[in-house]
């Protein structure tokens, strides 16, 4: 696995094999996450980057202006700070910020959620 600096912490999803471990000498895999892990996947559904954890704290930056009709609906449910979150939360947005190429080349953008 690979060690992330500050706030990132993204994961190799080949790391056991690209230490030298051979398949035979796997007795048992589980996986398990907390939250979502998204992994980009090309069309041979190989991963294309490292896989983003639930831990890594990476931010997108926010939209300047979202249209009026959604200011004014958020504005009225009062949930504007949430939906701020989320978008900045999304990992999705990080990418086509940070990684527009990256993003343009995933076939399949795999969201692990919840599994033990």
């Amino acid at each position: 696995m690979s060690k992330g600096s500050g706030a990132y912490s993204p994961q190799v999803a080949k790391g056991l094999w690209t230490q030298g471990i051979q398949p035979t000498e796997i007795a048992a895999v589980v996986v398990t996450t907390q939250r979502a892990t998204i992994i980009n996947l090309d069309d041979n559904l190989q991963p294309l980057r490292p896989a983003i954890i639930w831990t890594d704290q990476r931010r997108a930056a926010l939209r300047k202006k979202l249209p009026w009709f959604w200011r004014l609906l958020f504005g009225l449910l009062r949930i504007r700070d949430v939906v701020d979150n989320f978008e900045g939360e999304a990992e999705a947005n990080w990418l086509e910020q940070q990684q527009p190429d990256l993003l343009a080349n995933t076939a399949t953008l795999l969201i692990v959620v919840g599994l033990s």
